[in-house]
């Protein structure tokens, strides 16, 4: 089986206390869980038991943090709440079918992050070591902002983009090795902050070979 996207959850920026993630529609055990949280500057987060954290960025300006976890869905409630105190915050959840059910489902060099303030975010590259795991890049806003995913090879395909400071775009893998670096263009200037990831398949073919169950159903 091979990782895909399966659905996504979005939070709009209010200025509360504590934020509440819904559970992306349909997901299962197993399913790969990545969260990406926008809280002010400084803020002390505290996630939900079973989440990992993945990487915390700083905006330039430091005005926000962006948070990033993941954990393996087992059992999942309707939502995750992660307690902070009042604060401007926002966040998205996303779910993927098909990735490797034990153990760590990252691929290659796991994770980078990048920061800067424009229209034109860099997302910096990551490299692979197998051959159909499924990338994503984010992007995360200070200001409300609308988004142009990433062009070129692999395919990117927009998974959230909610007009206010997240953006997430997913594409399969075509080969191991470096992804190369990717540009997601923001409709206005503001300080934002990015993300490359890979999740790792359960079944990856050797290089220069398809799955099994391809070749049965190509005879």
């Amino acid at each position: 089986m091979v990782v895909a996207f399966r659905a996504a959850s979005t939070l709009d920026d209010a200025n509360v206390a504590d934020t509440t993630l819904t559970k992306p529609t349909g997901t299962v055990d197993n399913d790969i869980l990545i969260a990406v949280l926008k809280t002010d500057d400084n803020v002390a987060v505290t996630a939900p038991a079973g989440w990992t954290l993945l990487r915390n960025t700083d905006s330039p300006g430091q005005l926000t943090d962006q948070d990033a976890y993941w954990k393996r869905a087992s059992g999942e409630g309707a939502s995750w709440t992660w307690t902070h105190a009042a604060a401007f915050r926002s966040g998205c959840v996303i779910a993927l079918s098909g990735a490797v059910t034990t153990g760590d489902p990252f691929d290659g060099s796991k994770i980078t992050d990048n920061t800067g303030v424009g229209t034109a975010v860099t997302v910096l590259s990551i490299t692979l070591t197998e051959t159909d795991s499924l990338i994503l890049c984010i992007s995360t806003s200070w200001d409300y902002v609308t988004a142009t995913g990433p062009g070129g090879t692999p395919t990117f395909t927009e998974r959230v983009d909610n007009a206010q400071c997240h953006a997430v775009y997913t594409a399969s893998a075509t080969a191991s090795g470096a992804v190369g670096n990717k540009t997601i263009t923001l409709s206005s200037s503001t300080d934002w902050m990015s993300l490359m990831l890979a999740v790792r398949s359960q079944v990856t073919a050797p290089a220069g070979r398809k799955p099994l169950l391809t070749l049965l159903r190509a005879g």
